[in-house]
């Protein structure tokens, strides 16, 4: 369901049947969000934004940047994961097939099964319904970058089990969860890739994209149901 909440915050939150999981491009292809889609033979994408951090130039262009687990359009498993680097940190999140989640710094062996959403994330600001700051300096994102007003995807998890994205813009990410925290309550919330990649989908109709323009990404955190259930 998609929500405006002002004119700098859009959010779309799960509800019914609806599943999530992280939808990857064909390996560093680029493609615009509102191309990013299942078959759609079986099922019905409701909403979606961008994720990955990515490589935007070069002879690695779209290359994504850590940790990405998820499916393919054709739902065959992706279960991209790598090591910790020396001397930084990458932290990322993963949520398993009961939707369940784990936050840290983990290793390309950790969680590699059940998993249906698995991607590295700049900064940590919940977790466990606590304040973190938890950045990920494998990002070249250091302390400074939690007081950047600047524009911002953001996933978190409610209290009542909801899976709920954010883009906005006119933010800092620590003005933004103190902001947040009145409207929701958040088992976690952490910040996606951000600038241009910010943009969000309700539907085919985009609700969110500042620049008026489609960046193309290498993937897309999508809310989908099946076409053929019953709606809750």
């Amino acid at each position: 369901m998609y929500k405006k909440i002002d004119d700098n915050i859009s959010a779309y939150i799960q509800e019914g049947n609806e599943k999530i999981v992280l939808l990857n491009n064909d390996y560093k292809q680029l493609i615009p969000l509102s191309k990013i889609t299942t078959d759609g033979n079986e099922t019905l994408v409701m909403g979606k934004t961008n994720a990955s951090f990515f490589i935007m130039n070069g002879i690695e262009k779209g290359q994504i940047l850590g940790r990405y687990q998820g499916i393919d359009k054709n739902f065959n498993v992706i279960n991209e994961a790598v090591d910790q680097r020396k001397g930084l940190k990458q932290y990322d999140l993963v949520v398993m097939n009961d939707d369940s989640y784990r936050i840290g710094l983990f290793n390309s062996w950790d969680y590699r099964e059940n998993v249906k959403l698995g991607i590295a994330v700049a900064i940590v600001l919940i977790d466990e319904c606590e304040d973190v700051e938890y950045i990920s300096t494998t990002l070249d994102i250091d302390r400074s970058s939690l007081y950047r007003i600047y524009i911002y995807t953001f996933l978190g998890k409610l209290k009542n089990g909801k899976f709920i994205s954010f883009c906005n813009k006119n933010y800092s990410p620590l003005s933004f969860r103190k902001f947040i925290k009145t409207q929701y309550d958040l088992h976690f919330l952490v910040q996606l890739d951000g600038g241009g990649s910010t943009q969000m989908q309700s539907g085919t109709k985009t609700v969110f994209n500042p620049d008026n323009r489609e960046r193309h990404i290498p993937n897309a955190i999508i809310y989908y149901r099946e076409k053929n259930e019953i709606i809750d």
